[in-house]
């Protein structure tokens, strides 16, 4: 039988990671958000881990394709980002559900109320 830690290493080489959760209101712009929860608690850098709640509206790019949605849930979420001096770069791949699902970049979003993120930093 194969023991965690021999798949994870040992307890020196795991790195414990922190969490940052940002929650979000109804009409709060996703992408400003997540800049500014960074900023203000000083992350540098950070993943997303969880993405739960609703987009009230929003731009998807699905393979150069720009899709827009409203009041539309998102199943998951995952991505990077960076701060290059005081920009913030990365990209938020989403995926929402319903019947049609889409899958890509969300190039705008707005939240409804208590859309939460995590970033793992």
């Amino acid at each position: 039988m194969t023991r965690f830690d021999e798949i994870m290493g040992t307890e020196k080489t795991v790195k414990k990671m922190d969490v940052l959760k940002l929650i979000l209101e109804e009409g709060d712009n996703v992408l400003k958000c997540i800049k500014e929860g960074m900023d203000a608690h000083k992350v540098r850098k950070a993943s997303v881990k969880d993405i739960n709640g609703k987009l009230l509206e929003g731009i998807i790019d699905v393979d150069g394709t720009r899709e827009n949605v409203e009041e539309v849930g998102l199943v998951s979420a995952k991505g990077t980002f960076k701060f290059g001096g005081d920009e913030l770069w990365g990209t938020l791949e989403v995926f929402t559900e319903g019947k049609k699902p889409l899958q890509g970049k969300l190039l705008r979003g707005i939240a409804m109320d208590n859309l939460t993120i995590e970033l793992e930093f």
